[in-house]
């Protein structure tokens, strides 16, 4: 297991602990502003993950697609190359 990804599961069941504190607080306004706090804190980690993870899922299928790109020009190039002496092939077998 990822360290990482193992921390993050734990943060999302910490502030789903935090969720019900605060849906159940409402007589102590300390540990409601403590619990708020707290769930923002964990959410901007938890954004700041979940972004970097986007990152690096755009990150491949933008090197891939460069790739296939590049592969799909040099095919294009190929055929073209390979067409003339294809038809000149077939000109002379009909001569």
């Amino acid at each position: 297991d990822n360290p990482i990804v193992s921390i993050v599961e734990k943060c999302r069941q910490s502030q789903a602990s935090l969720k019900r504190i605060i849906e159940s607080t409402s007589d102590d306004e300390s540990l409601l502003f403590d619990a708020l706090n707290l769930h923002d804190e964990l959410q901007l980690v938890l954004s700041k993950y979940e972004e970097s993870q986007a990152v690096k899922v755009e990150a491949v299928p933008v090197h891939c697609s460069r790739q296939s790109t590049e592969n799909s020009a040099l095919s294009t190039t190929v055929e073209q190359a390979e067409k003339p002496e294809q038809s000149e092939g077939t000109l002379q077998s009909n001569q």
